[in-house]
């Protein structure tokens, strides 16, 4: 005697196999019937537990794994990672985590970013690539041929929508009056001159609250930035002007022999919400997060505008007046910049004073 389970799956009747007497018993189909109905409920579809072990056609949600799993080598620490999961778990995995990658379609790809385009339109790009991606990796396993999340819903999708929010920044003039009311404060004296080091350097938080003493050639005036810890991947050399030897040569005093050029109180690394709370707490409208944001449009020694959507150059061509940044000529975005290959926006080049 064989038992079936039957039931809707997408407006469509469906019958499956639970298993004969004597090999499955009353409980063990009961039990499997119990999970056909549940993911049929969830808008899954239980053949993926049928019919997915015998032919190796994979879920969504496992192939998720698979990809993750071959680009894990490849990713910088486990941000992407996280960042895939997040993405995921929260917008994708509810409409198509449990349906077999063959089966998802276009409309199934729309039902999870139309909710999110027009308000998170930042957010549904990525998961429409990181979908993209898996159902990609599907087409090289043979599971499928197409890419549901291609161009064949690009035109679908509205255009317009929510505006760019850019990240906060001051006009150059302030930079100066900001480092200074910086200064002025009872912070941590190595957080407070990492932070100019930061603005003179046009470097990325981590890489200033990591920089060690090995890494700086005094006499060349040279910050060499490892490979494995530039965003690139690749050593990184910064040019260090008077005052950021100063900034160094005053870091100094509180070296606690750990190799760490700023380091936190214990000695360790400073936490990477320290920059940013210094500027907060006394009102100083930029953050740190996408460096230079206090130096607008800096354009970096290795290619890559550190301006970019980074910055904000709104004060293109201003003189702060006094002991701080000057413009020293407008340049043009290099292609692979941030304001995205061949950019013709012009950047603000800029110089700190000594």
């Amino acid at each position: 005697m064989t038992r079936i389970w039957r039931g809707t799956v997408r407006g469509r009747r469906v019958d499956l196999g639970l298993g004969g007497y004597p090999y499955t018993t009353l409980a063990e189909a009961r039990e499997k019937a119990f999970d056909y109905r549940k993911l049929a409920r969830d808008g899954g579809d239980p053949r993926t537990l049928a019919a997915g072990a015998q032919n190796g056609v994979p879920t969504f949600r496992d192939a998720v794994e698979k990809v993750i799993e071959i680009h894990r080598v490849a990713w910088r620490g486990g941000k992407n990672e996280a960042q895939w999961r997040s993405s995921l778990s929260s917008y994708a995995y509810p409409r198509i985590g449990r349906m077999r990658v063959d089966d998802i379609s276009t409309t199934d790809v729309m039902a999870v970013l139309l909710p999110i385009w027009n308000e998170k339109r930042v957010t549904a790009k990525r998961v429409r690539q990181r979908i993209g991606a898996v159902m990609k990796w599907a087409v090289a396993q043979g599971f499928r041929t197409d890419n549901p999340a291609g161009e064949a819903i690009g035109a679908a999708l509205p255009r317009g929508g929510a505006r760019t929010k850019h990240f906060k920044a001051l006009p150059h003039a302030e930079v100066a009056q900001a480092i200074a009311t910086i200064r002025a404060t009872a912070g941590w004296p190595p957080a407070k001159v990492a932070l100019e080091f930061q603005i003179l350097t046009a470097a990325r938080p981590g890489e200033v609250r990591a920089a060690d003493w090995s890494e700086i050639d005094v006499e060349n005036r040279v910050w060499t930035i490892p490979a494995k810890r530039a965003k690139s991947g690749r050593e990184h050399r910064v040019p260090l002007v008077a005052r950021a030897i100063e900034v160094l040569e005053e870091a100094r005093l509180f070296s606690h022999g750990c190799g760490l050029i700023f380091p936190s109180v214990t000695g360790r690394m400073i936490h990477g919400g320290t920059l940013p709370k210094l500027l907060a707490r006394h009102g100083i409208q930029a953050v740190t997060a996408r460096i230079p944001q206090l130096v607008p449009g800096l354009v970096r020694r290795d290619g890559a505008a550190a301006g970019g959507r980074r910055g904000c150059a709104r004060s293109r061509g201003q003189e702060p007046g006094r002991g701080g940044v000057r413009s020293v000529g407008p340049v043009r975005a290099p292609a692979g910049a941030h304001g995205g290959v061949g950019s013709v926006r012009l950047k603000l080049r800029v110089a700190v004073l000594p």
